[in-house]
Parts: structure tokens; sequence; C-alpha cells
């Protein structure tokens, strides 16, 4: 009885992998629920909306896209559809109880001394996945193809939604090089944590974006908000400034990673609550004035 169950669920596990999934998340719903209310919804700007652009809208209806991770998105149905799609799927299904966990232990010793529980193994993998999560998304893929360039110059300023949108074939080129059997198996032996990068989660009042990762000093210091109230970060022993697990992030630092969300999304920007005035006004300029990559110094080279 127990060997036909076995082979019962490899059997269902097997149909489940050769499924073909249309709508493909590039910002997983394990991450995005944390930031949405008891009816499961939460505020956003959406950038490419004709009209009122911010709405109110259920968690699992933004950062999706058909066939995003899909070579040709005409092609037939086989075993390698969704290939590239399932890769990301493990992932996710690794990092689901790891964030629910570090987010449930921090509310309910959120008036003591709080222990977030997280193994070195798991602070290794959140390392790992939150490049993954960096690169998947449209401007991940493209800044990942003009990385791999000997002639590759660092950008004064995130790619812009104009840019992705004449940049297609680069996207589908990322697609067919980690849908390769082994590429993307390779790829994840190379993403370990340097021994330099300590771990932290801040603590404050965090937005996130399409592209949530930031890094900023050369990736000296990366950041990842998983809800209102909690943010993922590493930095070098140059930046990290405690030795604590849970930081409290300063006033001015999180107003400055808010706004890196702004001004490296493309899509969609996300709050739990609604945004404020003050929000509001810099979202509309940053969207909204041809001449903002000339004015804003947000992510401007130091000279």
């Amino acid at each position: 009885m127990i060997i036909l169950l076995y082979y019962k669920l490899l059997e269902k596990r097997e149909k489940n992998l050769n499924m073909v999934t249309k709508k493909q998340h590039y910002y997983p719903r394990t991450l995005l629920k944390h930031f949405a209310d008891d009816s499961n919804k939460f505020h956003v700007f959406m950038n490419l909306a004709n009209k009122d652009k911010f709405k109110y809208i259920n968690y699992s209806n933004v950062c999706v896209a058909n066939n995003t991770y899909e070579v040709d998105s005409k092609e037939k149905i086989s075993k390698s559809v969704n290939g590239l799609e399932h890769k990301f799927g493990f992932l996710e299904q690794k990092l689901g109880p790891i964030i629910d966990k570090i987010i449930k232990n921090y509310e309910i010793k959120i008036w003591s001394s709080p222990n977030i529980g997280v193994s070195e193994e798991e602070i290794d993998f959140l390392y790992l996945y939150m490049f993954i999560q960096f690169i998947r998304t449209d401007r991940g893929r493209i800044n990942f193809i003009d990385a791999s360039n000997k002639d590759y110059v660092s950008r004064e300023y995130p790619i812009s939604i104009q840019e992705i949108q004449s940049r297609k074939d680069d996207i589908k080129k990322f697609n067919s090089v980690f849908t390769k059997e082994g590429n993307f198996e390779k790829l994840l032996t190379i993403l370990k944590k340097p021994k330099i990068m300590n771990f932290h989660v801040f603590t404050g009042d965090f937005i996130t974006s399409d592209n949530p990762v930031i890094g900023l000093d050369d990736w000296e210091q990366i950041f990842m908000p998983i809800s209102q109230n909690l943010c993922l970060g590493f930095q070098t022993d140059r930046f990290s400034c405690s030795n604590n697990t849970i930081v409290s992030i300063s006033k001015e630092k999180n107003e400055y990673l808010n706004h890196s969300q702004i001004e490296t999304a493309n899509y969609f920007i996300i709050s739990k609550n609604k945004f404020n005035s003050n929000m509001m006004s810099y979202i509309k300029s940053r969207f909204s004035d041809s001449d903002w990559q000339k004015k804003t110094t947000h992510f401007k080279k130091k000279k």
C-alpha cells in the first residue's frame, strides 16, 4: 500500500511538471502576499494603466505576464515548455516557508528580543534567492545579458521601460540560455554568500515594486522588502553597523530604500497602506517628468 501511494505521488508530480503554465509571476505570490491586507489586496501604482494608475487590487494580479519565461510563446507544447518557470518554482517552494517563519517569529516576539530563528543554511539560501529574484524580472534579465559582455559598463540609472520594450530579444536570449539543462543549476552553485556579507532583517515601513531587490554601493549592500514592516538585507563589514540580526532602520535610510523601489520600478509600485501625499508626488514625478533621469541624483555615481 505504501509503495503504491509513493508511485501515485511521483505520477502526480510528473503530471504537474508537464502542465503548461501560461501566466507566470516574475515576483512570486509567496512574497507578494505579505504586502496584502486581510482581503488579499494592496495598493498599487500601475505604470501602464491608461487612466487611474493608483489602484487597490488582489495581490495575485500584479507582476505576472503571459509566457514571460518561454523561449518562444508560440512554440509547441513539450516538456521544455515552462522549463525555466519550474526551476524558479522549486526555489519559491523552499523560499516560502523561510519567509513565513521570519515574519511569524518577529510578530510573536515583537515586544521582547525577537529571534528570527533561521539557520546558516537558510541565510545562505536567502542570499542566493535575492540574486535570482533580481535577474528574473525583465530589467534583471537585460542586466544579466549586458553584464555578460566583456566591455560592460555599469549604469548610472536603471533600465527604462522603453528600453525593455525594445530589447525583447535579449529577454528571450536569457530564457534560452537558462532553459538549457545544467545552466541554471551551474548558476546556483556560483551564487555563494561571501563571508564578509552580514545578514540582517531591518524593521521599518517599506514599499516594494516589480524590481524588489536593491543593490547599493556596487552590491556591498543588498535589500529586499518582505512585508510592510520587514526588509531582508546583506551588508559587507564596511557597511554593517550592528551585530544583531534584527536592526531598526533609520528614517532617512528607510525613505532612501522606498525611493529606490520607485526609481527601479518599471510596471508596479506596491504598498500595503495607501500612498501618502509625499510618496504619490514622488511617484508621479518619477514617471511623468521626461527629464527625471537628468534631475534625480538618486542612482548617480559619486564624483
